[in-house]
């Protein structure tokens, strides 16, 4: 089991072709984060794997992720659209704490913090989505989440 940190900036329910509306954790598209150095992880989240999700300026929550699906995204004329890659999973916890103030301890207790978040620890890199946290990071992250 891995522990991911991931930047909630996607829509969380979709219109696919092969399973109709769909409402997952987090969606992406797969082809998209190949090309991109900070969303390259997302495509190794597997079922069992850990989810920490935030948004801009907060841990939202931990989830433990049941079911990846591949699908294809469908628009409301049924247009074909892209590829997707949705996030199933049942939340664990519930958090509310900040970003800044989780990057604070991180550093304070020298943790190196997530490729993803920005030096300042203030917020995320631009392109962000999901990284692979180490031990120590998985703990301090979650620490805020009840």
């Amino acid at each position: 089991m891995s522990v991911f940190l991931l930047y909630l900036n996607t829509a969380q329910k979709v219109d696919t072709v092969e399973h109709g509306m769909i409402r997952g954790l987090a969606t992406a598209n797969p082809a998209s984060c190949e090309t991109r150095a900070l969303a390259r992880d997302y495509l190794t989240i597997e079922a069992g794997d850990e989810v920490i999700g935030c948004n801009g300026d907060g841990i939202r929550w931990q989830a433990t992720i049941d079911e990846v699906i591949n699908a294809t995204l469908q628009d409301e004329e049924g247009e074909v659209g892209d590829p997707v890659r949705i996030l199933k999973g049942s939340l664990t916890a519930r958090g509310g704490r900040s970003v800044a103030a989780a990057c604070k301890r991180m550093k304070d207790n020298g943790i190196a913090l997530p490729e993803i978040i920005n030096s300042r620890g203030s917020g995320f890199k631009q392109g962000a989505l999901a990284k692979k946290l180490t031990d120590e990071q998985a703990e301090e992250l979650a620490s805020g989440l009840s």
